[in-house]
């Protein structure tokens, strides 16, 4: 589906996103940036240091010590 740049804009505003990227995955156009973006914003605070994992960060591990499929580090 097409968006348009301002509606874009408008709606990463309206969700209080940290950026807003324009891509395309059929053109393969900006594709890689946003993913970029994304793990640089989950990995690092907004003076560039790495986010330390908390104690609810490391809670999905099983008895087996591997993660939940659902689980995912926020």
């Amino acid at each position: 589906m097409q968006v348009s740049h301002e509606d874009g804009e408008r709606l990463a505003r309206e969700i209080g996103a940290a950026s807003y990227y324009e891509c395309s995955a059929k053109a393969v156009h900006g594709v890689r940036d946003v993913f970029e973006t994304a793990v640089r914003l989950t990995l690092y605070d907004n003076n560039g240091q790495l986010k330390k994992a908390s104690k609810s960060d490391l809670s999905c591990k099983s008895k087996t010590k591997r993660a939940h499929p659902s689980c995912v580090l926020h």
